[in-house]
């Protein structure tokens, strides 16, 4: 599996795939394809064994709390991994979720990444949704519902590399959206299928922030 892109770089590339879904585009250059995890072989998804490397993905869970932090929503993560955020002044809010197979290690074994622009929901994500559902890239998207509202998830694949979008509601309207990007820039060899898995797990679990909190200046 490839090493973990510089954080800011990386975070663009995301974002880059995000607005690629969204315009319709063709390409999302080099930042994007290492914003995105290497797609795994097969496609079965068993639980982490115990012991194994690929166990800290099944840890028991834990609650990020995004109150009063610029971010759009909170969500669910493999307990004792740790949670590094990026708040910029110009509203892109990214978050990696850092976890070891040795919790004495330095390095990251496993890094999810997720990211949206705080300042500046889609206003019109109806349309935006009907554009992913034409893409040969989207290979699919899931409806989950959340507060009376409905988040979209959609897997991209470009390549043998895959990432995620979602719509996540945004409360100020019926028809915008917190337009988010994710993927896993970091993971063991051998662990790709369980890792996509709690990652979507991890997408399934976002709910809103009642209280986002302005960028840094």
């Amino acid at each position: 599996m490839k090493g973990l892109a510089p954080h800011p770089r990386a975070l663009a590339g995301a974002l880059a795939i995000g607005l690629l879904a969204g315009c319709g585009g063709e390409s999302a250059g080099e930042p994007a394809r290492q914003a995105a995890a290497t797609e795994p072989a097969g496609s079965a998804r068993e639980a982490p064994a115990a012991g194994s490397p690929c166990a800290p993905l099944d840890n028991p869970v834990e609650r990020y709390d995004p109150g009063g932090k610029p971010m759009a929503f909170g969500f669910e993560y493999p307990g004792g991994w740790v949670v590094q955020e990026q708040f910029t002044s110009s509203g892109v809010s990214s978050i990696d979720i850092v976890g070891r197979i040795d919790p004495e290690s330095r390095s990251p074994d496993f890094v999810f990444r997720i990211g949206h622009v705080v300042t500046k929901p889609n206003a019109n994500a109806p349309n935006l949704l009907t554009t992913w559902q034409k893409l040969p890239m989207i290979e699919g998207i899931e409806e989950v519902p959340v507060g009376g509202r409905t988040l979209y998830i959609a897997k991209t694949r470009m390549g043998e590399m895959i990432a995620y979008q979602a719509l996540f509601p945004d409360s100020a309207s019926e028809t915008s959206a917190w337009l988010v990007s994710g993927g896993l820039p970091q993971v063991p060899d051998g662990c790709e299928e369980a890792a996509f898995a709690a990652f979507e797990r991890l997408l399934h679990s976002l709910e809103p922030n009642p209280e986002i909190g302005a960028p840094p200046e």
